[in-house]
């Protein structure tokens, strides 16, 4: 989808809002194909690139408890 594009292309670009909007498109299948895994990924760059900005963290950590199967470690 278009918004697809224009988030990616921010999200590569370090935006935080790009990367956590990216999460939540994954994370609902909006447009794409829902990955659990791919959304928590997004979730937590924008969580990295936002420490001290206004943008919540709280959001991968419920992700991740929401949805275990997501999680990267083995």
């Amino acid at each position: 989808t278009e918004a697809l594009k224009w988030y990616r292309l921010a999200a590569d670009q370090g935006i935080a809002e790009a990367q956590f909007n990216l999460g939540l498109m994954y994370a609902n299948g909006e447009g794409i194909p829902q990955d659990e895994a791919e959304a928590l990924k997004w979730y937590q760059f924008s969580c990295e690139v936002s420490i001290g900005a206004p943008l919540s963290c709280e959001a991968p950590v419920a992700f991740l408890f929401s949805h275990p199967s997501a999680s990267t470690h083995s």
